[in-house]
């Protein structure tokens, strides 16, 4: 794809995507995504590659916003109001990872 069809397909496939988390946005967005894009690229009339479709996916997650505490707890609270059901409330009732700061090459199972 060029550079200018492959915005296309982003545009049409981020705003389908957004308009998925705005109406629905439970369950695992990677199918949902998929479908977007093959549905982009017939409507923008070219073909797209598994790597340009990573690409797009890795593009997407990273534009999202982190989950904090308070942003998993709305979650949960709107996927309940949709009797739903969400990973991140179990993520609510556990502590948060702590960094742990390694060496390069330092191993916890290396004596």
């Amino acid at each position: 794809m060029t550079t200018t069809e492959l915005s296309q397909v982003w545009r049409v496939v981020w705003a389908r995507i957004g308009q998925w988390e705005a109406d629905r946005g439970d369950g695992s967005a990677r199918p949902v995504f998929e479908e977007e894009w093959a549905a982009a690229t017939r409507t923008v009339g070219v073909r797209g590659t598994p790597r340009e479709l990573e690409a797009a996916w890795s593009a997407w997650l990273r534009a999202g916003q982190r989950l904090t505490r308070e942003r998993a707890a709305i979650a949960e609270a709107q996927t309940r109001a949709k009797d739903g059901q969400l990973f991140a409330g179990s993520m609510l009732r556990r502590p948060l990872p702590q960094l742990v700061h390694r060496e390069p090459g330092e191993d916890d199972d290396v004596p």
